[in-house]
């Protein structure tokens, strides 16, 4: 039976009842005693009062119906205490309207199975004279209720399932159709519940009640469950319909609820609401016991009127509009108690809202601070007794901390650290010293150790000893702020707690930075001393005023032969003076040091000196008084001059022979100082080839013997002084009679007399330039020659190709023609005669052939007619045909315009190209490709093939890759041809695209 059917079938009235049934359903929450706590919305509307107007009633006033007792709503209350439930059908009077209602209460238990609080739902359904007359209708509010309406037949298969059944069970419509419905709700219900509805439904034709079903994922839903029966047309039952609603959110909101008025209940803090208009709507047992008020005395009434809070107005504004701003508040205030007295609380103000968001009370929390307040007034007394007693002690301390303070700030450098070395105080000698400010070194980022360069080991072990409880000294060297460094001799002591271990760390530095530096710079200056006396070129001898040896270095004993341990003691005279010099030597010794004089002192002298072999040899010598306090001696600085004396003999015969070499030079030379640019030499061919004497040359500037043109590049030359570069080109001179010359120079920068000069050479290349040039012409005349002879050859090709093409095509054509028309008249039966006619007309048809191949080879007609670009694809493929090998021309180009004669010179390259490749390449595959960059057109053709070695052939100069060449010579292009063995052949000829080369006559 349909969904429709159903519904023509349905008693009206009872499905109109359900629907209002779905609709109005008012709840409240009840105490032990059946006093109203709560209710919802539809409670309000329903009984047509507010909340505040509910709230302590009990629930035996909202039924108006005529001979009902107290007894009845207690019976009704024990009765759910005693089995969870109770449920019962009554009708009750509502704005002179009589309605039908049922009353559904529910016993909520504590944790001890006590009855804690009662769940009351109220459902009123109007009589049945408002019913709806459209069956159609009806059927259209079934699919859009949020409520699962479903019907089954007698023997419960499900005959309808409404959109809202589908959302909450999760079963579409063609899935549960037809099924058990208790396969498909899954009732978690004992057989007592199912007695239960099947007595109700026999004994009142309907039953409602709440009930526990499963979701298609077994998810477990709770419904409030209204069932009825359905009948035919004659009266029978045949069916019922089952209307649910959802309320596994009620439940479980029912359920945080008893739980947090079981919270309120049992906390100490005095809780309470109220509405917007300042009226008392609930006060828990902490309130009361707080205030001395019942509930029952102040719920109803305004909260001010109560408590009387001891606030000023402008104070309560500014709280009201804190509350109205943020939704809350919290502080303290002063309440009067309902004795009288006074009562500090710390009170928490919280707005509830509306779903709508509307202001619906308040709920405030209070907390009794009496006790609070008066530990705070004892702790306050007790803390100025203590710092009236401690204070002159404090003061004392301070004054004495202050001194010691000043005392270490005045000589040290202090800084005190945490348990963990972090810095927590610098005073201002380590901040000057660091150059850090004291925030940045007090920030808890920076340890005492940061700023120590010690190895880490060695920092480990100084870790180790202070935060043991040990003291360490020693001396520190720090880095500053600016990567600068400074030295203290520091002092780290710890300062222990009751356990002996550290809780801060102070360190104490003197400054030592200057001393450091004093001990380094004298341990600089000996050992540079020692350096300086071990390292120098020079032997370095001293000798004390007796004329003994005291120091004697390593280059003393290179010089002279002498170890150290062989010269210290001996007499200076005696060991390195020849015997004919001693008395003089003596003589100044003495001299200096009776009188302080000497005119050989601090002097360089040439003298002749003995080594160990007791033979002379040259040095330069100097001898200086030296005074160390009260002693005196004499330092000799003694350089061996031999090697010096060999060079300057040496010197002198290279300056001959370069004197020699620069005046006999068959090439022009002269010098020139820098960066005067005067000439101070000239040799004699210099001075014959110019034209000159050689008075006349001297007193030249070198800017006189060149042409205007070239005097700013050789300005610009000059100033570059290249000791690398000895060639500096070719350059135009002017001769005295005016004659100008090319020369190749030859420079070089050298240190003459003393002088930073440039020495020149000169070569006369200008009768080699006049016969280079001569050379390029006639290369020129023999490039545009062959390119004329090409250029001829191509039009005897076309003339050629045209000829044959026409005339003697036409000519075989006709003699075609003329045979079949003999044979077509000849009647004969012969078979030798038409067989013979026919290899005629096959040999003509050849012929023909051979005559097109000839000459479109000699010049193909499609390169005049249609272009460059169609004749390389055409050509592409004839030889593809011709040789088997692949070829896959691209471009994207469409057109070139170019001159004839590239176009010709382009498709000649390509036909060269591939012929090679065939001939040469054993290549399977060829690519090539057109294109435009850059103003160029560019051909490229690269095959697979064997490939060569490109050097071989370049030195073999074979005559089709020079015939290429040439050909793009002749258009102003470049061709290249690149190839290794086993790796193909790749040639690219790029030519300028506006190429224009008129052919000469």
């Amino acid at each position: 039976m349909g969904l429709q059917e159903q519904i023509n079938a349905l008693d009206k009235g009872r499905f109109s009842e359900l629907l209002e049934h779905l609709k109005k359903r008012a709840v409240f929450l009840l105490d032990q005693s059946g006093n109203i706590l709560s209710a919802n919305k539809d409670a309000e509307h329903l009984m047509g009062c507010a909340m505040q107007d509910l709230y302590g009633l009990t629930f035996f006033v909202l039924y108006d119906i005529a001979g009902v007792k107290r007894d009845d709503y207690l019976n009704a209350m024990r009765i759910a205490a005693e089995t969870g439930n109770f449920i019962k059908e009554d009708t009750c009077m509502k704005q002179g309207e009589k309605y039908h209602l049922v009353t559904h209460l529910l016993s909520l238990p504590d944790l001890q199975g006590e009855p804690q609080h009662y769940s009351l739902v109220l459902t009123v359904m109007p009589q049945r004279s408002n019913q709806i007359t459209n069956a159609l209708h009806l059927a259209g509010l079934v699919e859009r209720t949020t409520d699962p309406i479903f019907s089954t037949d007698i023997d419960f298969n499900i005959t309808s399932w409404n959109s809202a059944a589908e959302k909450i069970y999760g079963y579409k419509k063609s899935e549960a159709i037809g099924k058990q419905l208790k396969a498909i709700l899954r009732p978690q219900m004992d057989e007592e519940a199912f007695k239960e509805i099947d007595n109700s439904m026999k004994e009142k034709g309907f039953w409602l009640g709440e009930a526990a079903h499963l979701s298609k994922e077994s998810v477990p839903i709770d419904v409030e469950e209204s069932i009825s029966f359905t009948k035919d047309g004659s009266g029978n039952v045949d069916g019922f319909v089952w209307v649910c609603r959802d309320i596994t959110a009620i439940k479980k909101s029912e359920h945080e609820k008893l739980k947090l008025l079981k919270l309120l209940e049992n906390t100490t803090d005095g809780m309470y609401t109220a509405t917007k208009d300042n009226l008392i709507t609930s006060w828990n047992h902490a309130a009361e016991r707080m205030y001395g008020y019942k509930a029952a005395e102040v719920i109803g009434k305004r909260l001010d009127e109560v408590l009387q809070p001891q606030i000023q107005s402008d104070m309560l504004s500014l709280i009201r509009g804190i509350i109205q701003k943020t939704g809350r508040w919290k502080g303290e205030v002063v309440h009067k108690k309902k004795d009288g007295n006074l009562i500090p609380v710390l009170i928490s103000v919280n707005v509830v809202h509306e779903n709508d968001g509307e202001i619906s009370e308040f709920l405030c929390v209070c907390t009794d601070i009496t006790e609070v307040k008066q530990s705070q007034e004892a702790l306050g007394k007790m803390q100025e007794a203590i710092t009236r007693l401690t204070q002159e002690k404090l003061d004392k301390s301070l004054r004495e901390i202050k001194d010691y303070r000043y005392a270490l700030d005045a000589s040290c450098l202090v800084v005190i650290t945490d348990a963990q070395g972090y810095i927590k105080y610098a005073n201002n000698n380590f901040c000057t010293r660091s150059l850090y400010e004291a925030p940045e070194l007090t920030t808890g980022n920076y340890h005492m150790m940061d700023a120590m360069l010690f190895h880490k080991a060695e920092k480990g072990r100084i870790w180790e000893t202070i935060s043991s409880g040990g003291i360490w000294k020693g001396e520190v060297k720090n880095k500053a702020k600016d990567d600068s460094f400074f030295w203290e001799e520091a002092t780290i002591v710890p300062f222990l707690n009751e356990s002996n271990k550290p809780y801060q760390y102070l360190k104490i530095g003197v400054d030592i930075t200057e001393k450091k530096k004093a001990e380094e710079a004298y341990r600089h200056s000996e050992e540079m001393r020692s350096l300086i006396f071990r390292s120098a070129f020079d032997a370095i001898i001293g000798v004390s005023a007796e004329g003994k040896i005291i120091m004697w270095n390593i280059q003393a004993e290179k010089i002279f032969g002498w170890s150290q341990a062989d010269a210290l003691g001996k007499d200076f005279e005696a060991l390195i003076i020849p015997e004919r010099h001693r008395m003089r030597d003596r003589h100044i010794l003495d001299t200096y040091i009776n009188t302080g004089t000497s005119e050989v002192f601090n002097k360089v002298l040439e003298v002749n000196l003995l080594n160990s072999t007791g033979k002379e040899f040259p040095v330069e010598f100097a001898i200086i008084p030296i005074k160390q306090g009260k002693h005196e001696f004499f330092c000799a600085f003694i350089r061996d001059n031999t090697q010096r004396k060999l060079w300057e003999k040496e010197l002198q015969d290279a300056a001959q022979k370069y004197k020699m070499l620069f005046d006999n030079n068959p090439l022009p030379m002269w010098m020139f100082t820098l960066p005067e640019r005067s000439i101070i030499e000239v040799n004699k061919a210099a001075c014959e080839h110019y034209g000159y004497t050689r008075e006349e040359f001297l007193n030249l500037s070198v800017l006189d013997m060149r042409p205007k043109e070239e005097v700013q590049r050789f300005l610009e030359d000059v100033k570059q002084l290249s000791p690398e570069v000895r060639t500096a080109g070719v350059w135009k001179h002017k001769r005295k009679d005016g004659t100008i010359i090319s020369v190749e120079i030859f420079k070089d920068d050298i240190v003459y007399k003393g002088k930073q000069v440039r020495l020149v050479l000169a070569n006369d290349i200008t009768e080699k330039l006049l016969t280079a040039d001569k050379l390029k012409d006639s290369h020129n005349e023999l490039r545009d020659l062959a390119s004329h002879l090409q250029d001829i050859r191509e039009e005897e090709r076309a003339v050629i190709a045209r000829e044959i093409h026409d005339e003697l095509g036409q000519q075989i054509t006709g003699l075609k023609m003329d045979v079949s028309w003999i044979a077509k008249r000849l009647q004969t039966e012969d078979n030798t005669i038409q067989q013979k006619i026919k290899s005629v007309l096959n040999l003509l048809d050849e012929t023909v052939k051979t005559v097109r191949k000839i000459a479109t080879e000699l010049r193909p007609s499609i390169l005049d007619d249609l272009g460059l670009i169609d004749a390389l694809q055409w050509y592409s493929l004839e030889f593809e045909k011709r040789f088997a090998i692949t070829v896959s021309f691209r471009t994207m180009v469409e057109d070139i315009k170019v001159s004839k004669h590239t176009s010709i010179g382009l498709f000649r390259i390509y036909q060269e190209s591939l012929t090679n490749v065939a001939r040469h390449a054993q290549a399977s595959f060829v690519h090539a490709d057109i294109r435009i960059q850059d103003g160029e057109i560019i051909l490229t053709i690269k095959d697979n093939g064997k490939g060569f070695d490109a050097e071989i052939t370049r030195n073999k100069k074979t005559l089709g890759l020079l015939g290429m060449k040439e050909r793009t010579l002749m258009m102003g292009g470049i061709y290249e041809i690149s190839s290794r063995l086993g790796a193909g052949t790749t040639v690219t000829v790029s030519v300028p695209l506006l190429t224009e080369k008129p052919l000469e006559k």
